[in-house]
């Protein structure tokens, strides 16, 4: 980790900052949503899957639904880890263990409204693998607590 010092009239602090290739803007919003486009896709041609959830009617889930979801948990994702960044002491294992319930939680979705077997596996591997790529990417870019709470040369 590398250090940028913050000189002020009384004292020299070092401020933590990030590591370079630990980009949040990366994990949220390339790796994330692509790798969930190309799964979806893999699911929907190469296995011939029909993915559709009935949530009141029946939902066509497409590649614009996988595109914006994943985007979306990944952002929130990546806000829940700043805010408990910002009021946490342990911001990294806080949001891994919310991350992780939260992603467990988010299966009972597809699990319960897939329509067919091979839709439920098929949603179900999709939000097993945004989570995964999400919990381990955002988490890789989140500074140690020793690193935030000792900034002081």
């Amino acid at each position: 980790m590398t250090t940028t010092p913050r000189t002020t009239a009384a004292t020299t602090t070092a401020v933590p900052t990030r590591i370079e290739g630990r980009s949040r803007l990366l994990v949220a919003g390339t790796t994330t949503t692509i790798v969930a486009v190309a799964w979806w896709a893999v699911l929907t041609q190469a296995f011939n899957l029909t993915l559709e959830a009935r949530q009141g009617s029946t939902i066509h889930i497409g590649a614009p639904s996988v595109l914006f979801a994943a985007l979306a948990m990944s952002l929130a994702g990546w806000a829940l880890l700043a805010i408990l960044e910002h009021n946490t002491i342990a911001a990294r294992k806080a949001w891994t263990i919310t991350a992780t319930i939260a992603c467990a939680l988010s299966l009972t979705s597809p699990l319960t409204a897939g329509i067919g077997t091979g839709a439920k596996l098929g949603l179900a591997s999709l939000h097993i693998l945004v989570g995964s790529l999400v919990i381990l990417g955002l988490r890789r870019t989140a500074l140690s607590t020793k690193a935030r709470c000792n900034p002081t040369i």
